[in-house]
């Protein structure tokens, strides 16, 4: 009976020794366990590009070892189910990797996929829609719409384009300008709220530019003139025809063999034929204006008669007369605004030439009045 128990006594000690053992071999560390805890969260920068073949999204992986900590040195494999992606990095560094994804021409989504080995396999995948941009409309403008042949003025040139619904494309959609004449500040821009702006600087030959603007199937154009700064003529406009102790201000518009004002930087002279305060004698053409200031000072004059003359680039223009009465008591007489006039003066003096010059440049002449007047 001793011996029967003594063997049943056995036999339970080793039962228990058993499954204490399988029990501590079921809690000791997987080795693929905790690599299975590491983690990839991956991000595209814009969300989704235009399907114009050259857009593009930046992607990047955030890498976690599983205590959490940025992975280190692990290779990662990227793959596109569309369009292609550049070479990228082949290795996490500091938690993070990039990859460049451009666009096909086929609207669709993209399925990107980074994967990992740490030390088993794991992977995650992203979605780049690829917008459709074959029907957008694109509207071209250029501001101004003609500079100086000069070599160096500039225009400003907006592309506007729009998808199918009227609404602004994407922002980041890549837009593509070429030109037959001048030189654009870039070739290609991204859009912000549908709009890309590059600059045109001008020739120096007097020519028209053709600016288009291209994404996907779609493109507009505009025309941007170079025209000629040679001056051909010079238009005289006065703030009033007659005043007394209050300044006129004089203003030159210089216009170019084409028609069109010259622009900016052509100096102009001014000169007077009586003596009075003029100034400045000599300022630069803004947008083919140029202005200058008769005034009273101290002087006295009574009711005279007084020609001004601007000449540009060897061309004079034809004589403008105005009448100005000066008490000499005015030290500080009233200045008017320095404001471009919006049209000739409408009051001609009586015996006085008209303030309303003609366009082909005549010499200076002396207005002799045949009558004094009535004031």
């Amino acid at each position: 009976m001793r011996h029967i128990t003594g063997r049943v006594l056995t036999n339970l000690l080793l039962a228990t020794l058993v499954l204490f053992l399988s029990t501590t071999s079921c809690d000791a560390p997987d080795p693929t366990g905790p690599a299975s805890q590491a983690r990839i969260e991956l991000a595209a920068a814009p969300a989704e590009i235009p399907a114009d073949g050259s857009s593009t999204s930046v992607i990047t992986a955030y890498i976690l070892n599983p205590d959490g900590s940025p992975a280190d040195g692990v290779p990662i494999i990227w793959s596109a189910t569309a369009g292609s992606l550049d070479t990228g990095a082949d290795s996490v560094a500091s938690g993070v990797a990039q990859v460049t994804l451009t666009s096909s021409l086929t609207p669709g989504t993209s399925i990107v996929t980074a994967e990992v080995t740490m030390p088993v396999r794991i992977r995650e995948s992203i979605g780049v829609p690829f917008t459709d941009t074959r029907s957008a409309y694109v509207r071209v403008s250029s501001d101004p719409r003609s500079i100086p042949a000069d070599g160096v003025s500039k225009a400003l040139i907006t592309a506007f384009a729009t998808l199918p619904d009227g609404s602004p494309v994407y922002d980041g959609t890549t837009i593509f300008f070429t030109t037959n004449a001048g030189t654009l500040s870039s070739y290609q821009a991204t859009t912000t709220g549908g709009e890309a702006v590059v600059q045109l600087t001008s020739d120096s030959i007097p020519q028209t530019a053709t600016v288009t603007a291209r994404t996907g199937d779609s493109s507009g154009s505009t025309r941007v003139d170079f025209y000629s700064v040679d001056v051909a003529w010079i238009e005289m406009r006065a703030s009033r025809s007659e005043a007394r102790d209050e300044d006129i201000v004089i203003t030159a518009i210089v216009y170019g063999a084409n028609g069109a004002r010259v622009g900016d930087g052509v100096l102009v002279r001014f000169t007077a034929r009586s003596y009075v305060n003029l100034s400045p004698i000599e300022t630069s053409t803004v947008d083919g204006y140029a202005t200058t200031v008769l005034s009273c000072g101290a002087m006295a004059l009574d009711r005279r008669y007084i020609g001004v003359v601007a000449t540009a680039q060897g061309v004079t223009s034809d004589e403008l007369v105005v009448r100005m009465t000066c008490t000499g008591s005015a030290s500080n007489p009233t200045r008017t605004p320095t404001t471009i006039p919006t049209a000739s003066p409408t009051h001609t003096p009586t015996g006085a030439p008209s303030a309303t010059p003609t366009r082909t440049p005549t010499a200076t002449k002396t207005p002799e009045p045949t009558s004094t007047p009535t004031p």
